[in-house]
Order: C-alpha cells, then sequence, then structure tokens
C-alpha cells in the first residue's frame, strides 16, 4: 500500500471509530452506561456483548472520567472529551493530508503538527489551576488530533 493508501485508511477507520463511538450510547438503554470512570489500557468493566464494543474500546483507550464524558441518550460517550477531539481531529487533519499528498513531506508540516499538538499540553498546564474546562478540552483535542494527522502524513511522505 502506498502513502496515499495508508491515510485514505487511517482516514476511514478514525471516521469508522467516531461513528461508533457516537452511536453506542443510542443503541443502547438509557442509563446503561453510567459512572465508568476507570484506567486506560485497562479493560476494567469486562465485554458487555456486540452493543458494548464500543464501550469496551473506550474501555481501553481512555479513563473515562465520567464528569469528562457527553452524555448522550442518558449513557456517557465511550471516551472523554477530549479523547472525543483528538479523533475528530485526527479524522479531520486524514482527510486534509488526502489533497496535500507529497507535499505535506516538507518539514513545515512537521513543525505545524508539533505546534498544534503542543496546544494539549498547555491546556492540560492551565486545567491544573483553571479546573474542569470541557470547552477547551474539546478544542485542544481536535487541534492536536490536526496535528497528529499532520505528523503521521509527513512521517508517510517525508524524503527517506
Amino acid at each position: 500500500m502506498d502513502e496515499r493508501g495508508f491515510i485514505v485508511t487511517g482516514a476511514t477507520a478514525s471516521t469508522a471509530l467516531m461513528l461508533l463511538f457516537l452511536l453506542s450510547p443510542f443503541i443502547n438503554q438509557s442509563g446503561s452506561f453510567i459512572g465508568l470512570d476507570g484506567s486506560p489500557a485497562i479493560i476494567d468493566h469486562g465485554w458487555n456483548g456486540l452493543k458494548g464494543i464500543g464501550y469496551t474500546i473506550g474501555d481501553i483507550l481512555c479513563h473515562q472520567e465520567s464528569d469528562r464524558c457527553f452524555i448522550l441518550n442518558g449513557n456517557q460517550m465511550p471516551i472523554c472529551i477530549r479523547d472525543t477531539g483528538l479523533l475528530l481531529g485526527l479524522m479531520i487533519g486524514l482527510f486534509a493530508c488526502i489533497p496535500l499528498g507529497t507535499n505535506i513531506g516538507d518539514g513545515k508540516f512537521l513543525l505545524i503538527g508539533i505546534a498544534l499538538v503542543a496546544v494539549t499540553g498547555i491546556e492540560w498546564m492551565a486545567e491544573s489551576f483553571m479546573g474542569n474546562m470541557p470547552a477547551i478540552r474539546m478544542i485542544s483535542g481536535i487541534i492536536a488530533g490536526i496535528g497528529a494527522a499532520l505528523i503521521l502524513g509527513w512521517l508517510l511522505y517525508r524524503e527517506k
């Protein structure tokens, strides 16, 4: 598979994952998934059947702190607000990389990507003394996701 194929596959996979996470609260009975606080990289809540696959994936990827997740249909989303933003930004960024093609191999895209990812670090620091900021967390996640896509695009297209 060539570089463009990897970008298209990543954009498609991130879109499918975003749809799974967005639909998961609606395909389950209201109130079925609430209070999912846990630890990333650990399955804290076990397998919940096919309807719970989005939550199982989210359980592995995210801390799922209830106060940091959107609530849809009486269920919290499988991933937190920041991770929702990261995935959305990654999806947007990968789709933006497709028409850029080989141009993204230019070092300026790497620098832009690093600067965009750094926004989340700044948000983390601000959060420590400003408290819970859901809108800022979402926006910084989107920005960092776009940055991660640019870095990935640069890694694929850079001159080797």
